[in-house]
């Protein structure tokens, strides 16, 4: 694959292998020695680090919050052990994300129980009625909106239909 010193055109194929340690023994000891003598590629090699820590970091808490919610949802739900449960309960005491989750889930079923029986009583849901008012108010700016971009292209046609 690499034979003789890797340019710095062609270092970047490699930097993200490297990291991975993804690469044979002699590929790994090329780069590491360009990027010993390469300050602009140790430079790319740097950012690139920070930036796989950084998005293992977030990827670790992102992980955290599903977890947090599948806890939530399943106590809720009344689906856990007691030893979960406990668990559970601890951190809904400590844990103040906890709370908002099981809030949000309390809203949520709130909201479902309320359109169920809407829908029981052949009414419309109130949510549904929100959603209809959100989405022509969203209809509206748009609407609004291409008229101002039709009267902005009006003018420069009418300046050009001059010459």
């Amino acid at each position: 694959m690499l034979r003789g010193h890797i340019k710095c055109t062609d270092i970047s194929k490699y930097l993200l292998k490297y990291i991975n340690f993804d690469l044979c023994g002699k590929e790994t000891l090329q780069v590491a020695m360009h990027l010993r003598n390469c300050p602009v590629c140790m430079e790319k090699y740097s950012l690139l680090k920070r930036r796989k820590k950084f998005l293992e970091k977030r990827f670790l808490e992102i992980q955290k919050i599903i977890k947090m919610q599948n806890e939530v949802s399943a106590y809720f739900d009344n689906e856990l052990t007691n030893k979960e449960k406990f668990s559970v309960t601890t951190e809904l005491e400590l844990n103040g994300a906890y709370k908002k989750e099981l809030l949000e889930n309390i809203k949520l079923s709130k909201i479902l129980s309320e359109t169920k029986l809407a829908l029981e009583n052949n009414k419309k849901p109130v949510f549904s009625l929100i959603l209809i008012t959100d989405l022509k108010r969203k209809r509206a700016k748009k609407i609004n909106l291409i008229k101002k971009i039709i009267r902005f292209f009006q003018y420069p046609r009418r300046v050009f239909a001059k010459f």
